[in-house]
């Protein structure tokens, strides 16, 4: 099981997000919205929007569904399903 760092690491070096930015998305792609990634992180909902808005500059992307998408194909490609055990 990947570590929440470990995520938020991935998400910076991909995307070259901020902590912040990084923290933010890694929450979306939990399924939470932005008020409840607001109070998760003790944010407001309006920095919460901020972070969102640079996210999707530097993703190419426009909308949360296809950020959170985007998000999750990236997280399937670095994971590496482990080998099976010999029967």
């Amino acid at each position: 099981m990947w570590h929440e760092s470990h995520e938020i690491d991935l998400l910076r070096r991909r995307f070259r997000l901020t902590p912040a930015e990084a923290k933010v998305a890694l929450q979306l792609t939990k399924g939470d919205g932005r008020l409840a990634v607001a109070n998760r992180l003790g944010i407001t909902l309006a920095t919460v929007s901020t972070h969102l808005r640079h996210i999707f500059a530097k993703t190419g992307t426009h909308r949360q569904a296809e950020l959170v998408g985007l998000l999750l194909r990236a997280r399937k490609r670095v994971v590496k399903p482990v080998p099976a055990w010999p029967a």
